[in-house]
């Protein structure tokens, strides 16, 4: 969790554009999302493995209400500054549902549950049922961009339902491969999905805008010139590497003995994720520094803060523990 919540950090830093290993980390940073996505579905169906059906809600309300809400509050709070960015939605603003990530995650804890009894039955032709009936949703349901926030980002909660499924059918049905196995075919469909995507970018280029050459020589994955297509069904599968290879850089991280720091990150990362944009786009807005600097800075703000909302959120957690739930 720990370096997937970094990753999606640097992918947010829209301003890092200089050079190829920058865009690749955005590339990676994007895919992260789906890492996050089916991490949190593998952990759901071990939990449902071991709690109640009551226990599991419970775990879950007193994980996420709380810190959303002391998240929510403060955002509502800084609204009130004339300078500070404003609120969409007083109701999703407080429950941080505007964060579509959230949104996501409510809807797929809710029918966690129902999800597992089934891949319990069905095993991975849930996963072929359920990656068909994204795509056929996702390529019929259109909106205008003046659509209302469910509306728009309920879409977004299919497209990304596929992963959370095969963290869950992983967890409860695991590959009969080896570890060397799951990588290599995980990174043939890294290497297809690149293809495909850099296939996409050319198909739909200008060439009298676009210097295809450098373009192709180059590889830097623009995702600003990809239309909406099924290729996040090929990120889906991405996981299969990006899960070995953040692995890599955690057993590199603990030979730098800086691995308790990323767990730290891991433990964090709802936190880190719900403040990290409002704090870089505050600083972006607020402040010329060098884009390096405020990078530095808007991730110690970003971790102050978290630390924060999470000693804040704790009183609640108790409380709700004890008294309410």
């Amino acid at each position: 969790m720990g370096i997937s919540t970094i990753s999606i950090i640097l992918y947010h830093q829209t301003w890092i554009t200089s050079g190829i290993f920058f865009e690749w980390i955005h590339l990676i940073g994007y895919i992260g999302v789906e890492v996050f996505l089916f991490l949190s579905g593998f952990g759901i169906a071990h939990s449902l493995k071991k709690n109640t059906l009551r226990q599991y809600y419970k775990n879950r309300i007193i994980r996420l209400v709380p810190v959303c809400l002391i998240y929510g509050l403060l955002k509502i709070c800084l609204s009130i500054i004339p300078t500070m960015p404003k609120c969409q939605n007083l109701f999703l603003d407080l429950f941080s549902l505007s964060h579509w990530y959230i949104y996501a995650i409510v809807i797929y804890y809710l029918s966690a549950p129902v999800i597992y009894k089934i891949a319990d039955k069905w095993g991975m032709n849930l996963l072929l049922v359920v990656c068909i009936l994204s795509f056929v949703i996702v390529y019929f349901w259109q909106y205008d961009s003046d659509a209302p926030y469910l509306i728009k980002y309920g879409r977004w909660v299919v497209k990304r339902l596929p992963v959370f499924v095969f963290g869950m059918l992983i967890a409860l049905k695991p590959l009969k491969w080896k570890l060397l196995q799951i990588s290599l075919f995980g990174m043939i469909i890294f290497i297809m999905d690149i293809v495909s995507l850099h296939y996409i970018i050319l198909a739909n280029a200008n060439p009298m805008t676009m210097n295809l050459p450098i373009k192709l020589a180059s590889l830097q994955p623009n995702r600003t010139d990809i239309p909406d297509n099924g290729r996040y069904l090929l990120d889906m599968l991405s996981v299969l590497f990006l899960c070995p290879f953040f692995s890599l850089i955690a057993y590199l991280a603990e030979k730098c003995r800086v691995l308790p720091f990323i767990r730290w990150i891991g433990i964090y990362s709802l936190e880190i994720y719900l403040c990290h944009q409002y704090i870089f786009k505050v600083l972006l807005e607020h402040w010329d520094y060098n884009p390096y600097v405020e990078l530095a800075i808007g991730i110690i703000m970003s971790f102050t803060v978290a630390y924060i909302i999470r000693m804040l959120s704790n009183p609640i957690k108790d409380f709700v523990a004890k008294n309410i739930l």
